[in-house]
């Protein structure tokens, strides 16, 4: 009997791993908050190209690995879409309410930043006046305003 019900445990304990990725709920927070699908153009450091798609919980890990730009479309669960660009750099110029940082590719960018501009660093939610010339950081934006900026390290 003991058997007949490790077994069935073990059996229902697949299921719930096989279905995960469809059920997975919504993100609440971050640049794919609310998506059902997500299409990227990633762009690496070479100038290749490659286009990703993925269903909500199935985001493949490293998928930034290299990639200089991208252009991000997140379908949401409710259908409507979001356009936001994924940028990677060290700030070159901070303050009167812009950001400009220069690409591993070398093409220099200038997003808006503003009140509604989330800078997150090691996990934790920081200032803006807490960006620096020198840090590195990757860059969500949208009609050239950053959404969300995460510092991957700081000036030295």
């Amino acid at each position: 009997m003991k058997k007949l019900v490790a077994l069935a445990l073990a059996a229902a304990a697949l299921v719930v791993i096989a279905i995960a990725p469809a059920t997975a709920p919504a993100r609440t927070h971050g640049p794919f908050a609310g998506a059902a699908h997500v299409d990227l153009v990633l762009t690496y450091r070479d100038g290749t190209t490659k286009t990703v798609s993925f269903n909500r919980g199935e985001r493949p890990k490293g998928i930034f690995k290299g990639v200089v730009h991208a252009n991000i479309t997140v379908t949401r669960t409710d259908g409507s879409t979001r356009s936001l660009n994924y940028d990677r750099g060290q700030i070159t110029a901070v303050g009167g309410g812009s950001v400009t940082f220069e690409r591993v590719d070398g093409v220099s960018v200038t997003l808006a930043v503003g009140a509604k501009t989330v800078v997150r660093e090691k996990g934790k939610r920081v200032n803006l006046d807490d960006l620096a010339v020198g840090d590195r950081a990757m860059f969500f934006s949208a009609n050239g305003t950053a959404r969300l900026v995460r510092c991957i390290s700081k000036a030295t």
